[in-house]
């Protein structure tokens, strides 16, 4: 009977535990739903129909009381409410956030601009290549067709030439072109002119022959000079001038000039090739006293000889044949070599021949235009180069 009334009063006990613990938690669910829960500024914004913005500035500006859980704005329903029974009222916008002050920056430093001074006006440049007198000297190229000019002219509204033709003034020569060999003759008869402004840079000089009206160049030989004076000093004119070299032999004292100032007297010097006078042949017959006057008159450079017998045609043009002639012709005046002269074998001299058996003919006349030059270049050449063995004795050979 005792172990049953245990058992009976612990039933009992456990189930009023129960009761208690189901009656306290149905009375914690009921406080519970007395309690009106909190919104968010989102259930705020839905309940009032409006942006979200708008609930969180009505919380800022204090207009619809909030509280905040944290860092987070929350709303009672009661609280919306009685603002809305308030009647609401204007939206406020809240004030910008003020601006942070700009950090202080130095001033800039200010430096002092140089003064820039206006340049002065350039020279206006002049539409003639040289003044010479009255006149005004162009340069003037035929543009006649648009291919440019291939000579050149001088003049001022017309070429020194008299050449008539459709000029154009220009102050730049074209490279593929040369000046007109009369319009630079022209020129160089002007005493005030001055050929190098017209971009000459050689002037090669013929000596003109006047014969009538008409004056026509002599072959024979051509000079170098500056177009009124020749490098060998010969002055009988009037020359006629190109750019062109010459399709004839320069004069031999002008060519020895050239290499002597072109000479260079450093380390190294120009070693002289060996110069030989003239051998002449003459035909048997009379001889042109003129002709033997210029023979005796340069013994140091005309080695002439007159053969006791006709030549033939073998002794004129044949070398063996005419050698053997002039061993055995008899000379003419007394030959002395001159002094200077690096002679080599009578082989290598240069030889001439006149052969006129029936008194003064065309190789006489030839003879008594070509020796007097001819002479005249290997006694200078002969001076020349005694001169310049004097000055370079005491240079020693590299």
């Amino acid at each position: 009977m005792d172990e049953e009334a245990d058992d009976s009063a612990e039933t009992a006990l456990i189930q009023a535990f129960t009761y208690f613990v189901r009656s306290a938690a149905s009375g914690e669910r009921i406080a519970a739903a007395d309690v009106e829960p909190l919104l968010s500024i989102a259930d705020a914004a839905r309940y009032l129909n409006v942006s979200t913005t708008t609930v969180r500035n009505l919380a800022v500006s204090g207009k619809v009381r909030s509280t905040r859980v944290g860092d987070r704005i929350r709303f009672r329903r009661g609280w919306l409410d009685e603002w809305i029974d308030a009647g609401g009222g204007e939206i406020p916008v809240p004030a910008p956030a003020p601006k942070p002050p700009a950090p202080e920056r130095p001033a800039p430093r200010t430096t002092a601009r140089p003064i820039h001074r206006r340049a002065e006006p350039r020279p206006t440049q002049p539409t003639y290549i040289q003044q010479v007198g009255d006149r005004e000297l162009r340069l003037l190229s035929d543009r006649a067709g648009g291919r440019g000019a291939s000579t050149w002219h001088i003049g001022v509204r017309a070429p020194l030439c008299e050449k008539t033709g459709r000029w154009t003034s220009a102050l730049k020569r074209s490279p593929r072109g040369f000046l007109c060999k009369s319009c630079l003759t022209a020129i160089a008869a002007l005493p005030e002119a001055d050929l190098p402004r017209f971009d000459i840079g050689r002037v090669f000089m013929m000596r003109l022959s006047q014969r009538g009206e008409t004056a026509t160049v002599i072959r024979a030989g051509y000079h170098a000079g500056d177009g009124r004076k020749t490098l060998c000093g010969k002055e009988d004119g009037p020359w006629a001038l190109t750019e062109r070299e010459p399709h004839t032999k320069q004069c031999f004292v002008c060519e020895h000039r050239e290499r002597w100032e072109r000479r260079d007297m450093g380390q190294n010097y120009i070693v002289p090739r060996p110069l030989t006078p003239l051998r002449i042949l003459l035909d048997a017959g009379p001889i042109d006293p003129r002709l033997a006057a210029v023979v005796v008159g340069h013994p140091g450079s005309l080695d002439a000889r007159q053969a006791m017998e006709p030549l033939t045609e073998d002794a004129m043009w044949g070398t063996r044949d005419w050698e053997r002639a002039f061993h055995s012709a008899a000379p003419i005046g007394q030959f002395t070599a001159l002094p200077g002269l690096k002679l080599e074998r009578p082989e290598r001299w240069s030889s001439y021949t006149v052969s006129d058996r029936n008194g003064i003919g065309p190789t006489t006349v030839r003879a008594l235009e070509l020796l007097p030059d001819w002479a005249d270049g290997i006694e200078r050449a002969a001076a020349l180069y005694a001169r310049w063995s004097k000055e370079s004795s005491g240079r020693k050979r590299p």
